[in-house]
């Protein structure tokens, strides 16, 4: 609004460009500038050439608007972008041209830069897939359009932020046959090419063998010069230093002194230059040409290269492979050109960016990849989550990436199912507590009931998982009723879920809910009939028992210092008992409880019937865990039978006993609290004291009722009623 108004009132328009205060300090070429700058509209990054002449009828102004006119209509993928022109001129009427192109940089500073960074073998290759940019350039002016550049030379090429070679300063381009007319370019401003660049015909001035030789004669010539400039890293000083030729691979040779023959019509072509050229031809410039071609390839064609790809990426040089692939990869995979395994490479060649590249160049493209339908697609992004679903900023996970990805939840695909519960480890600690409350947790809720018994046994370890990252509420009123519903599961491995993961998350439970809710339930499993759930009930008996043990201590201790006032007391046993438990010695993130489920398909629930499990099935404690191990079979047939007959009916129950809960049922049944009415089921009837197992009501309940904490109430009020216990008088 400001530069509106001061245009309106001077009169004056503004530069709709920004330019840096110094030029390229080896950019441009005769009377141009090489400046980077903005675009005021968009702050667009673009490159600024800025010449200024003493007047309109200097001959370097008119040939920089030859220059600046070519280019307008020049349009190929090997020449520099036109983005736009700006004249002004001064009071005393002396013009000021400027050229915007895309964003580049001078060839020669590029260079310097990476011979510092690559060896010489790549730094070779990549000098190799610049000279096939250039040439093809030269190859289409003089075979596609007759056209003559003029002026080749290392300062004439630029480099994109890519690191393409592109081809630039267009001031003497000319048409071939016009030679016999008056005003031809190449002739009028050939003094702006320094001797050494100029092959004889044009030296001398005779103009009739330019004519008569081929078009591509004095580019090729130019293009002899480009090769010696770019392998000495300097420009070419006198046109005697063309003869030295010890800094050129020797594949190169040969070509190169064709390229400067003294006859033009002797000279090779660019285009044969291309073709033919040994050096030229390198694995990395023709994996680029096929992914920048790849939506005209067929079928076969793009199979037979995305299959191996993951073998050339390695080989490429690691600069050319995350500036110039990895965007050519991820316009591939956005646009559907790339199959799911195009992925895995597109994360390979990013794995060695630092973060904030990593953020700027994968993570948009794989943010967009969320929202396909197809499921190789997303498949390979839950596949590949861990590496770089923690460089997604949370608002990004929470409103982009999370919505599409909840849809995997629902899919009638398992497979497809287990890995979106698997990726939430990585999703959760990214997203709101809301979306946790009135989202995640529903979906949980639906998987804890799932017919496939691997992913009911990694919903409770998920949900483990997860739970410091919930809010207090939701652990509170979600946690122990998960993972007591696990207990009642026919899937073995997913009973020593629900066991490990109690454990695991001990330190959300009061020592009053652990009394009346968990050592209830997890009695029971002491003589369960699979022996990895036996271990596991054991160590939580273990742990919970002595945990309570210490803390009673620790109260008959404070009782004893506190006197004889039973009311003190016995608000101290109160407090003490509706406080959290201690965290678990040892505890930390639980590995799933069943690794794959392709591993374990044709382990059905109703295997579990014959109370034998082997300990691949089961959960892994933590690396650190103090929790014995689980054997490596279960036990065998008379052992198995005898602690068939000892375990409770629920234990050794058919498994529909313990199934008969579908997704269907797992209805709103978080009571009236709105944000977390989630779905999972209460806690077991028998939780005050009983076995645990008496479900008898659990199919008439759709989820969550207030049964559970009137319980845990009445238990606090009939402890807190008891007196405290005096001292012992001595």
């Amino acid at each position: 609004m400001l530069s509106f108004l001061s245009e309106k009132l001077t009169g004056a328009k503004q530069f709709p460009y920004v330019l840096e205060d110094t030029p390229e300090e080896l950019g441009g070429w005769a009377h141009w500038n090489h400046f980077q700058g903005t675009k005021r509209e968009n702050s667009m990054p673009v490159s600024i050439f800025k010449m200024s002449g003493r007047s309109n009828t200097d001959a370097a102004v008119q040939a920089a608007r030859n220059g600046m006119k070519r280019l307008r209509t020049m349009r190929h993928p090997n020449v520099v972008r036109f983005v736009g022109t700006e004249e002004e001129e001064d009071k005393q009427g002396a013009p000021s041209l400027y050229l915007i192109t895309e964003k580049v940089r001078p060839l020669l500073s590029v260079l310097r830069e990476l011979r510092q960074k690559m060896s010489k073998e790549q730094c070779n290759e990549y000098i190799a897939m610049g000279l096939r940019e250039v040439t093809k350039a030269i190859a289409f002016l003089a075979n596609d359009c007759k056209l003559v550049h003029g002026n080749v030379r290392m300062s004439s090429i630029v480099v994109t932020e890519t690191l393409e070679w592109k081809l630039n300063a267009f001031d003497m381009l000319a048409e071939h046959q016009a030679a016999t007319t008056g005003e031809w370019p190449l002739r009028t401003w050939s003094w702006m090419s320094p001797g050494q660049y100029k092959p004889a015909e044009v030296g001398k001035g005779d103009w009739s063998a330019v004519v008569n030789g081929p078009p591509y004669a004095i580019d090729a010539w130019g293009l002899g010069c480009l090769v010696l400039e770019v392998f000495s890293g300097a420009p070419l000083d006198k046109m005697e230093d063309l003869r030295n030729m010890d800094v050129l691979p020797p594949n190169l040779t040969a070509d190169y002194q064709k390229l400067l023959s003294s006859a033009p019509n002797k000279r090779l072509s660019p285009q044969k230059f291309l073709d033919k050229a040994e050096f030229l031809k390198v694995k990395g410039a023709e994996l680029i040409e096929v992914l920048e071609n790849i939506n005209m390839k067929d079928s076969s064609e793009k199979d037979i290269f995305f299959r191996k790809l993951p073998q050339a990426v390695p080989t490429l040089p690691t600069l050319v492979a995350q500036r110039r692939v990895l965007p050519l990869l991820a316009n591939a995979l956005e646009y559907g050109s790339a199959p799911a395994s195009a992925l895995t490479s597109l994360l390979a060649i990013g794995k060695d960016l630092d973060s904030d590249e990593f953020v700027a160049k994968v993570v948009p493209c794989v943010v967009k990849l969320f929202a396909s339908t197809e499921r190789s697609i997303r498949i390979a992004l839950l596949n590949n989550i861990e590496s770089f679903g923690p460089a997604i900023p949370d608002g990004v996970m929470d409103e982009q990436v999370y919505p599409n990805l909840s849809n995997g939840f629902n899919d009638p695909t398992a497979h497809l199912r287990e890995l979106t519960l698997k990726s939430i480890v990585t999703v959760a600690p990214k997203l709101k507590q809301s979306t946790i409350n009135a989202s995640l947790l529903k979906h949980l809720a639906k998987l804890q009931v799932d017919e496939e018994p691997a992913i009911r046994a990694n919903t409770t370890i998920c949900l483990s998982n997860i739970a410091p990252n919930m809010s207090d509420a939701a652990c509170k009123r979600v946690l122990l009723n998960a993972f007591t519903r696990a207990l009642r599961d026919g899937f073995p491995p997913a009973r020593s879920a629900g066991l490990m993961a109690i454990v695991a998350t001990q330190q959300y439970y009061s020592s009053a809910e652990v009394a009346t809710r968990v050592l209830p339930v997890a009695s029971p499993l002491l003589v369960d009939t699979d022996a990895s759930v036996r271990v596991h009930a054991f160590s939580l008996v273990e742990n919970m028992t002595a945990a309570l043990k210490a803390q009673s201590d620790k109260l008959a201790a404070a009782a004893e210092m506190g006197g004889v006032d039973p009311t003190a007391a016995n608000a101290a046993i109160a407090a003490a008992n509706a406080s959290p438990m201690p965290k678990a010695k040892g505890g930390g993130v639980l590995s799933w409880a069943v690794g794959s489920l392709s591993a374990s398909m044709s382990k059905k629930e109703g295997a579990s019937g014959s109370g034998a499990s082997t300990s691949s099935a089961a959960p892994r404690a933590p690396a650190s865990s103090s929790a014995p191990a689980a054997p490596s079979r279960a036990s065998s047939g008379a052992a198995a039978a005898a602690a068939s007959s000892a375990a409770p009916p629920a234990a050794a129950a058919a498994p529909s006993e313990y199934s008969d809960t579908t997704a269907a049922d797992v209805g709103n049944g978080w009571g009236d609290d709105d944000e977390l009415d989630v779905g999972f089921d209460d806690a077991p009837s028998g939780g005050g004291g009983g076995g645990g197992f008496d479900n008898d009501d659990d199919d008439d309940d759709d989820g969550w009722d207030d049964e559970a904490a009137e319980r845990e109430a009445a238990a606090r009020a009939r402890l807190s009623a008891r007196p405290a216990s005096r001292p012992t008088p001595s």
